[in-house]
């Protein structure tokens, strides 16, 4: 009997110790510790603060529009850098939530527009939104259909519409409210 219980001990040690060591062989050989991570060096589509305007991305080329950096409702986000909040300043650190019918944000390193709208009714919250982009990016309502850009509802707001890219109410292809 003491036989048998000194092979089972001495196979769990080997078992246990193979165990360990091809544990120990697998996170050696990761391949995130032989990838170099790059970043963007540029912080991307930032125009000179001097300047009055300043040539934006679009889905059909350049569109010029008024630079919205130099504008006092353009705020940085305090949490992703090269991103900012337009219009709307939304406190990521607050824990009750906004009762602001939008939030735009700009994300300098693509070009591109993120629009969350709020409130309920969608359809007012989404003219208020199109309404403060035409103003403060001085632009025509075609221009402002080529940016590069996404207006969404969370699902807290509405379950109907979330998950859809709504687009702006006088583009082509947007979805009616």
């Amino acid at each position: 009997m003491k036989k048998v219980l000194y092979i089972l001990i001495t196979l769990l040690i080997v078992i246990i110790a193979a165990l360990v060591y091809l544990n120990l062989v697998s996170d050696s050989g990761s391949q995130l510790d032989d990838e170099e991570i790059t970043f963007p060096e540029s912080p991307g589509n930032i125009p000179d603060p001097q300047s009055a305007t300043f040539d934006l991305r679009g889905e059909t080329g350049a569109i010029e529009v008024r630079n919205f950096f130099t504008d006092p409702l353009t705020r940085t986000d305090p949490v992703n850098e090269g991103h900012y909040q337009l219009g709307t300043y939304i406190d990521p650190y607050s824990p009750s939530p906004s009762d602001e019918p939008y939030y735009i944000e700009y994300i300098a390193s693509t070009g591109y527009f993120n629009i969350s709208l709020l409130a309920i009714p969608i359809a007012e919250s989404r003219v208020e939104a199109e309404q403060f982009l035409l103003g403060h990016l001085s632009v025509s309502e075609d221009q402002l259909c080529n940016i590069n850009y996404r207006v969404t509802v969370p699902a807290r707001v509405d379950l109907l519409y979330a998950g859809q890219s709504l687009g702006f109410s006088f583009c082509p292809g947007a979805v009616a409210l």
